[in-house]
């Protein structure tokens, strides 16, 4: 399973598929290398197959955080995001990485679910108050329910722990928007000179 993975990696994906389906075809199989199937499958854009190889994985290994995961990012890919949803909550039950809770919000998102979306990474927030990207995500998806405010809010704690060029940017074109020309047009002298900034 590594070595196709590492080919994964690679993007040598045909490669890492015939490595899969030979390590599967062997007297004493490795259902491990389903993992590496689907993923091979998924870059190759067969994502159906891809499907039906990840749910051979979690029926081989059913408390596997990565075969729910990559579970989640075929059927993301697929714009199946109700399903990805339920990946993805799976596979952060099983494993809490933040990652999860990313793609879970972008797939409500999707869906237009905006409000569950915020309160996915408010919950973050909650867990990881130092969580920089999530204050800028909940800030995005605030725009899209005209929170304007909260967005304002969420992007300053977004800066003022993680400073980048295109929070400011983002912030830029909000304070525009709310009719802030002044606080805007500080916001981009800011990021032009972090982006001008040799370090």
């Amino acid at each position: 399973k590594t070595r196709g993975m590492d080919l994964c990696f690679l993007s040598r994906y045909k490669e890492a598929l015939e490595m899969a389906n030979k390590a599967l075809s062997c007297r004493t199989p490795d259902y491990s290398a389903y993992d590496t199937k689907a993923t091979a499958l998924a870059n190759l854009n067969r994502h159906p197959e891809a499907l039906q190889a990840i749910e051979l994985s979690i029926k081989s290994a059913p408390d596997s955080a990565e075969s729910y995961r990559i579970k989640g990012s075929i059927l993301e890919n697929m714009r199946r995001y109700g399903p990805a949803v339920d990946a993805y909550r799976k596979a952060w039950q099983i494993k809490h990485t933040d990652w999860n809770v990313f793609r879970i919000a972008h797939c409500l998102d999707m869906q237009n679910k905006f409000a569950e979306a915020i309160d996915e990474l408010s919950q973050q927030i909650k867990r990881t108050p130092k969580d920089g990207e999530a204050f800028r995500e909940r800030a995005m998806l605030k725009i899209k329910t005209k929170d304007l405010p909260g967005a304002i809010k969420d992007f300053d704690t977004c800066i003022a722990m993680e400073p980048t060029a295109k929070t400011y940017r983002d912030r830029a074109k909000l304070h525009l928007q709310m009719g802030h020309k002044d606080l805007s047009n500080r916001d981009l002298a800011e990021a032009a000179k972090i982006e001008s900034s040799p370090f």
